[in-house]
């Protein structure tokens, strides 16, 4: 692990619906308990992410007391129902916005020409995200995380204004869950940025998403 110094990181996320199918590390359907590799070509990007922030907040906390030997003293306290929520705010107005934001039933591409607002729930699903050192370009923290997706505002617009999506992700128990901590810059925990503008790597070399898409 190497997070010394670090003033500034810089966030890629990828979300795969829950229902789809995955081909690595083998073939498969997203499920709580069915986890796609973080390299895997049917993750969707969520455009630029601008700024972002974790909190790990909501518990309660129940006291623990203990006589001493006779008044009760407060012995510990334990924290119980803690959650994880990521949140996020992405430069580009996508597909996955859209149908996130308007809980559409049908799952919008590029190509999608209408969808019936309100026609679905929330979309659960796993979240893939890499945070990068601003100074360094070196990979400080991969995450995967099943979870549900919202889109909760920044949908707003004026004359001038950019539609800049705000985005929430509520981290949902699976025991698939992890964060990994790299030593040092490593392709085989998920995909990698190239440096020199080809797009997204995979842990093989071969590119994933290219620039720009």
């Amino acid at each position: 692990m190497f997070l010394k110094d670090v003033y500034q990181l810089s966030k890629w996320v990828w979300f795969m619906r829950e229902g789809s199918a995955y081909t690595r590390p083998h073939a498969g359907t997203v499920a709580r308990d069915s986890k796609p590799d973080g390299d895997d070509p049917a993750y969707i990007q969520i455009g630029l992410i601008e700024g972002f922030e974790h909190d790990f907040s909501g518990g309660e906390e129940d006291e623990v007391w203990r006589p001493g030997p006779g008044r009760l003293g407060l012995y510990d306290g334990r924290e119980i129902k803690p959650r994880l929520t990521l949140r996020w705010t992405s430069g580009e107005l996508s597909p996955l916005a859209l149908e996130v934001f308007y809980r559409t039933r049908q799952q919008l591409t590029e190509a999608s020409a209408q969808f019936g607002p309100g026609s679905s729930t929330l979309r659960n699903g796993w979240l893939h995200a890499q945070c990068y050192d601003g100074d360094t370009d070196d990979l400080r923290m991969t995450f995967a995380l099943y979870g549900r997706l919202k889109v909760t505002g920044g949908m707003a617009s004026e004359e001038t204004d950019i539609v800049k999506p705000e985005w929430e992700f509520l981290s949902l128990y699976s025991r698939l869950a992890t964060v990994f901590l790299p030593d040092e810059p490593d392709e085989e925990h998920g995909v990698i940025l190239d440096t020199e503008g080809e797009g997204i790597l995979g842990a093989d070399g071969e590119a994933i998403f290219e620039a720009g898409n």
